[in-house]
């Protein structure tokens, strides 16, 4: 059963990796978001036990140049029936561990603080997007950009952050209602975008899409393809489909010679 299992999800694969825009990799980042059975505890603690299976992004991109930003960067997402959750970590420098948090009121930002913001077109129409903000002090703002943030829009996020000895990070979850949607299903795409907004020492904008010039325009997001539980496989069964890979290959080189 779990090989049959295994076949599925392969084809799956094969069908995200030809779906419309998402072909596109060699220019949006594109990862696959998995489903979760038990959701993280949102109390601002980056947990690697809670966040073990959700997918992670490791970098982020300086947005003028587009190359790799120096400072680690960590960002988790995952979902459930009801909730999308992300978590970020980010690393500041050592003389400047703690990040700029002035806004001390819902719907102020960013002003000059220090923020993690997270972009969402949880329609993949490239029209709209759903726009999130928050400090290390746990003060949020939200709304809808289109391209300008239209604050009027509130979504019931739980958001917590705190400072940590290599910088600071947070947790975040909203139920998929407020973005008037059912669960996402198998192989749904997302476009979105997650930002480092900081200030402090220095202007440090960095994006996991690089969009260049276009920062508002929404078809330059990355790729969100949710993709369901997780799928376990022994090394016996991945041994067995291996050599029936195999056996495939080599009858197509033999075909022709059949043919022939």
């Amino acid at each position: 059963m779990k090989f049959y299992r295994l076949i599925l999800f392969l084809l799956f694969l094969v069908k995200i990796a030809f779906a419309g825009e998402v072909n596109q990799w060699k220019r949006y980042p594109v990862i696959s978001v998995l489903k979760i059975k038990i959701p993280p505890f949102i109390d601002g603690i980056v947990d690697k036990r809670e966040w073990f299976s959700a997918a992670k992004i490791s970098y982020l991109l300086n947005y003028y140049t587009g190359v790799k930003t120096e400072d680690k960067t960590f960002i988790y997402i995952a979902y459930d029936d009801e909730k999308f959750y992300v978590a970020f970590q980010f690393e500041r420098p050592k003389n400047a561990l703690m990040p700029r948090a002035d806004i001390m009121e819902k719907d102020k930002g960013p002003a000059q603080d220090d923020v993690f913001e997270m972009l969402l077109d949880v329609e993949h129409k490239h029209s709209r997007c759903f726009n999130f903000g928050g400090n290390v002090k746990g003060y949020f703002w939200d709304g809808i950009g289109k391209p300008g943030v239209d604050k009027s829009w509130n979504g019931n996020w739980q958001y917590k952050a705190r400072m940590t000895d290599f910088g600071w990070e947070g947790e975040i979850s909203i139920p998929f209602k407020d973005f008037g949607i059912e669960t996402p299903q198998i192989g749904t795409v997302w476009g979105a975008d997650f930002v480092r907004n900081e200030k402090t020492p220095l202007d440090r904008l960095a994006v996991w899409s690089y969009r260049g010039k276009n920062r508002h325009k929404f078809y330059n997001f990355g790729h969100l393809i949710f993709s369901g539980e997780t799928i376990s496989f022994s090394i016996d069964e991945m041994n067995f489909f291996m050599i029936f890979l195999k056996q495939i290959s080599e009858f197509q080189t033999f075909l022709p010679m059949i043919k022939k």
